[in-house]
């Protein structure tokens, strides 16, 4: 499962808890309300973080800093139907 699949889910759970009780009709619903707050974060440029790293910084051969760095990956990927 993806990261965005796991967020996909909990936003589900959080904004219809009573999801097991839902008809097909409802959770087509349910997805479009997704579908459209992914986009709509994605479009506000929200991203992932997926990967801390540490990175030393050096200046003039002298070690000056160790720094946490992240990776990112994007909230809707390419070629991502769902978004």
């Amino acid at each position: 499962m993806t990261k965005q699949e796991e967020i996909r889910g909990g936003m589900k759970r959080i904004i219809h808890p009573h999801i097991c009780l839902a008809n097909n009709d409802e959770l087509h619903a349910i997805d479009r309300e997704i579908d459209e707050l992914f986009s709509y974060l994605h479009s506000q440029g929200v991203v992932i973080k997926s990967k801390k790293q540490k990175v030393s910084v050096t200046f003039g051969g002298l070690l000056k800093d160790n720094k946490d760095i992240f990776r990112v990956e994007p909230l809707i990927k390419e070629g991502d139907d769902r978004g």
